[in-house]
């Protein structure tokens, strides 16, 4: 009896360690962001990080194949061609004014002129790719400009 009642403990512990971890394994297991509609903050360019001097660049994709953001001074705006995990950046437009440091706008318009056609998100970050060679890698953020919603 004792032995019947030995296995059985042991058999439930085991049991319920292996439903706790499965458990913590789903909750360390983060969502990914969706590519339209998130709020991408540049990261680095080709694989360089891009130093904090205020307004960092984003870009946000829309759901009609319009994308647009800014470049850390000018707007810029255009659109992209999506098929499943292929992405064609086409047609980028800027406005023109003159700030005090471009050198980041330069670089970041200049990666955006490459030929991307891969992206990949995981978790908080998305990546650009020109065939397999990283161009361009952003963190997801909240929108400042819905921050009064």
């Amino acid at each position: 009896m004792k032995n019947k009642t030995l296995l059985l403990l042991t058999v439930v512990l085991l049991g319920s360690t292996m439903i706790g971890c499965s458990t913590l394994l789903k909750k360390n297991k983060t969502q990914s962001k969706p590519l339209i509609g998130t709020y991408w903050s540049l990261v680095s360019v080709n694989q360089n990080k891009i130093p904090n001097i205020g307004s960092s660049p984003y870009i946000l994709f829309s759901e009609s194949g319009n994308y647009n953001g800014v470049a850390g001074c000018n707007k810029y705006f255009g659109t992209f061609i999506l098929n499943k995990k292929t992405i064609a950046i086409e047609n980028t437009g800027a406005t023109k004014k003159m700030c005090a440091n471009m050198e980041i706008e330069k670089l970041y318009f200049g990666a955006l002129k490459k030929e991307i056609n891969y992206y990949k998100i995981m978790g908080d970050t998305l990546v650009l790719y020109e065939r397999s060679k990283e161009v361009l890698r952003y963190i997801a953020k909240e929108n400042p400009t819905n921050s009064n919603e």
